[in-house]
């Protein structure tokens, strides 16, 4: 530091993430919760959960109500989006967008950003949990200009938006 430069340290105690009294199950990324009896269950506020239909998401909708609450849609139909078959896997997402594309992941444990291609992450994915030295989350996934646009399509209405 210079002369004349004022250090400001925060007061309070250090956050460590290792070990936040988190169960392994929920390290692990399994639910450890029943989504359904939280939406329907009193003792949460399920009433800020909406459920539509796609048709019912439109440019007026948004511009009446916002988008401040989650909403729950059953089905696809009507929203006008596109998406891969539900076994489309890491794999195939590899093929995609190319073993050498580089993503973003992040350290839970540390909250630290990296970088991994395709064919790193694939190979991480796929290994057991229980082997994993480290968990890793997805960031962003730039998919533009690659095989996997053609399979995805946003909501219609976003586009109006």
């Amino acid at each position: 530091f210079s002369a004349g430069t004022i250090r400001v340290i925060r007061s309070g105690t250090r956050r460590h993430y290792q070990d936040d009294g988190i169960s392994d199950d929920e390290i692990e990324g399994k639910r450890t919760f029943d989504l359904e009896e939280k939406l329907h269950n009193n003792r949460f506020n399920s009433d800020r959960v909406k459920r539509m239909e796609g048709k019912d998401l439109t440019y007026e909708y948004i511009q009446r109500c916002g988008l401040r609450d989650p909403i729950i849609f059953e089905r696809p139909d009507g929203l006008g989006i596109k998406m891969p078959d539900p076994d489309f896997s890491v794999n195939d997402v590899k093929l995609f967008v190319g073993s050498r594309r580089m993503i973003d992941v992040m350290d839970v444990a540390t909250q630290k950003g990296t970088e991994m291609s395709m064919a790193q992450w694939r190979r991480y994915f796929e290994t057991p949990p229980s082997q994993r030295e480290k968990l890793y989350n997805v960031i962003s996934l730039e998919f533009s200009h690659t095989k996997l646009e053609s399979l995805v399509k946003r909501p219609a209405t976003v586009g109006t938006l």
